[in-house]
């Protein structure tokens, strides 16, 4: 009977000792500090010009806002993070699926490539 409450134990100490050291409700982590859809934060430049360090971009680095706008709609969009769609030519929309949903947020082309530091 003691093993079984010594093996029960075990198991509950690492538990609680892992949510303690969990991140604070509110509090964002190292890896998402700075990074903002308003872009705070200083983007990056890579090879031959490319933008790295863009918000949900998965790592990986883009030479235009068409090919950074094009990986959000395919790979961050469907796992529900947010992305740009074109609503008319050269004006963007905001999709998110925030809970509740804000007022839509629109922005140019000319808007979204200051904000993310692309040239073309």
């Amino acid at each position: 009977m003691r093993g079984a409450a010594t093996v029960t134990m075990a198991r509950i100490v690492p538990m609680w000792a892992l949510l303690m050291s969990t991140t604070p409700a509110g509090a964002v982590g190292a890896d998402y500090q700075g990074l903002t859809m308003g872009g705070d934060k200083e983007v990056g430049s890579g090879k031959d010009g490319e933008r790295r360090n863009l918000p949900f971009a998965h790592g990986r680095s883009f030479a235009t806002l068409d090919g950074y706008l094009a990986h959000l709609r395919q790979y961050a969009g469907p796992i529900g993070q947010p992305w740009w769609r074109e609503v008319r030519p050269g004006v963007y929309q905001h999709v998110t699926t925030r809970v509740p949903a804000g007022p839509a947020e629109y922005r140019t082309r000319a808007e979204l490539m200051r904000q993310f530091g692309f040239t073309r």
